[in-house]
């Protein structure tokens, strides 16, 4: 794979960033000849997506508690769930050609999630796969 431009965004607004993901997309797709690009960022404020696979009763806070938060919710076309992002967590996004015949895109975001859970292991801290991980080990 040819080198990736990495650009971190500090904290910026979570429709600011899909913006510029899909304008780098398009240039992806009009250009095959470009470098990837790695974008890292933590969304502020605070935002709930939602996959193809979310329903309403998947977000724990309703409507009005979430807007009194300040939570914005964006329903997308990515596949997965309900996704927390906001400030304090760290969201990267691959903007990368792939070629779904040669690498399905489930196999590309494993070897993602694996690669991720053993770069924590030489940082000392435990990873461990969004399949395996249960919603009460992470609440407070």
């Amino acid at each position: 794979m040819a080198e990736m431009r990495y650009v971190d965004l500090g904290r910026r607004p979570f429709q600011e960033v899909l913006t510029l993901q899909h304008r780098l997309v398009r240039r992806l797709q009009q250009d095959p000849s470009q470098q990837p690009w790695l974008l890292a960022v933590e969304h502020d404020p605070a935002v709930i997506t939602l996959g193809r696979s979310a329903r309403s009763e998947h977000v724990l806070a309703g409507p009005d508690r979430l807007a009194k938060m300040g939570v914005g919710v964006h329903h997308l076309r990515r596949g997965g769930d309900a996704t927390w992002h906001g400030p304090g967590q760290l969201v990267c996004y691959p903007i990368v050609r792939l070629h779904p015949k040669r690498r399905p895109i489930r196999d590309y975001v494993a070897s993602l999630e694996e690669g991720l859970i053993a770069a924590l292991v030489g940082l000392a801290v435990r990873g461990e796969s969004a399949s395996s991980a249960r919603a009460q080990d992470f609440v407070r």
